[in-house]
């Protein structure tokens, strides 16, 4: 067995490429929207830029293609947006890796860009990988850039994700690059279409093709400090209304300011993850302009302008980690603002429910007070009320009370009314009991009903 295959199966290099045929979701299925950019340009040729859109294309342009020395070749992979598979079949992919020899483990970067519909993988980049002879030098890696968007005619800030591949010949001094974009046309396409039209930078970067890195990652790099200012701005607002805030008066703040908060913590979050991420990049860039181009004059300008790169993340990573504390410490301080304000509502409900008990313990006593005096008084004005009945008259010769016959119509007519009105309370008092059992029951299935939708 070749040696070239123990290495292989050393790296588990055919599952990148097995997990890439089986995940359909990076690359589009309509040969319609497949568009490959070509720029080819060298100290012997011209910039030259060609468009493909199929895979018979590519293989006639490969099967007629001599390559030349001193050249770089950049492929130009698109999506239509973050969110959408890339503007390239598997076939025309596969035509590329084939022709060039491309690692397999680039198509682990391919399947970073990927058509999803929800946010996801916020703080995963493909790990950087490379792949070392005594004559070539591979990396590729994916990494994470701040972004304007144009949302609404407003510009807002996003995090946007590329990818680079990278084949050095040392022999022969020729690249082969594959550049992966989230959009068509992008700033870091545009920057290097337009550096190499001059000719001295062309033979500038022809002289040591690493200088490409540092032109792609200077793109995006100083955008962080304008990406933290929207972020810096509102927890400032939010911390300044925190500040201002009296118990006593209708809050500023509520439920939704502290959601909000926590929504700028989880956008910050990915951030550490995704420095950390770039600056292990810059390390292998080091590593690999060393090794190949450790007798050019540029080695030591790349390097410097890595390190130099390596510094200002540093400060994009402190100023991350200190706006997700910021964020931390303004959402405690909300909630425990939220929560005294709830606790002196509650104090101040607590205070108008004792003194409504204390009136209605005062309302009690003389309610009893005057109930008290009542039950003195209902005996006698009970038999004063029956005495001064016309049921009963007095002799005036014997001077005695002289009960009329026709007394027992006091009592025909009383009880049967006292009868009649236990009745008449107990019939209220159960129809009441029952309409509410029947309403309770109603707001059960109606609740369960609406569970079950």
């Amino acid at each position: 067995m070749p040696s070239s295959d123990f290495l292989s199966l050393a790296t588990n290099a055919n599952n990148f490429l097995s997990s890439f045929e089986k995940e359909a979701s990076s690359c589009t299925d309509s040969g319609a929207n497949a568009c490959v950019d070509v720029l080819d340009f060298g100290t012997r040729d011209q910039v030259r830029n060609r468009r493909f859109t199929g895979r018979k294309e590519l293989e006639e342009f490969f099967r007629n293609d001599v390559p030349s020395a001193d050249s770089i070749r950049i492929f130009f992979i698109c999506q239509r947006d973050s969110w959408s598979p890339l503007n390239v079949t598997k076939d025309m992919l596969e035509c590329m890796v084939n022709h060039h020899s491309i690692m397999l483990q680039v198509y682990d970067l391919i399947r970073c860009f990927k058509n999803r519909n929800i946010q996801t993988d916020d703080t995963f980049c493909c790990p950087v990988r490379t792949r070392r002879t005594s004559q070539t030098s591979e990396i590729c890696y994916s990494y994470r850039y701040a972004d304007i968007k144009m949302k609404a005619g407003a510009e807002s800030w996003v995090v946007r994700q590329s990818g680079v591949y990278h084949k050095y010949v040392k022999e022969s001094n020729q690249s082969t690059w594959i550049m992966l974009s989230p959009m068509p046309s992008s700033s870091i396409e545009k920057k290097i279409k337009e550096g190499i039209r001059d000719s001295d930078a062309r033979s500038e970067v022809l002289s040591n093709h690493m200088l490409l890195h540092p032109m792609l990652l200077s793109t995006c790099l100083p955008n962080w400090r304008c990406y933290f200012e929207p972020f810096d701005h509102e927890l400032a607002d939010k911390y300044n209304q925190i500040a201002t805030t009296r118990l006593d008066e209708p809050l500023s703040l509520d439920d939704e300011a502290l959601r909000r908060v926590h929504h700028l913590e989880q956008e910050l979050q990915p951030l550490h993850a995704n420095f950390k991420h770039f600056e292990r990049i810059l390390t292998h860039l080091q590593e690999i302009n060393n090794r190949c181009f450790h007798l050019n004059t540029k080695k030591e300008d790349i390097n410097d302008t890595l390190i130099n790169f390596v510094t200002e993340l540093s400060a994009y990573n402190e100023n991350a980690e200190f706006l997700v504390r910021r964020a931390q410490g303004i959402a405690k301080q909300i909630s425990q603002t939220l929560g005294l304000k709830n606790q002196s509502i509650a104090q101040e409900q607590s205070e108008n429910v004792f003194k409504l008990t204390k009136s209605t313990v005062d309302d009690s006593v003389t309610v009893r007070v005057i109930t008290l005096v009542t039950l003195f008084y209902l005996p006698s004005s009970f038999i004063a009320t029956v005495m001064g009945m016309n049921f009963f008259v007095q002799d005036l010769e014997t001077h005695r009370i002289i009960v009329s016959p026709q007394f027992w119509i006091y009592f025909s007519v009383s009880i049967p009314l006292t009868i009649i009105t236990i009745i008449f309370w107990r019939w209220q008092a159960r129809t009441g009991f029952i309409t509410k059992r029947l309403a309770k029951r109603t707001d059960i299935a109606e609740k369960s009903a609406s569970d079950m939708a």
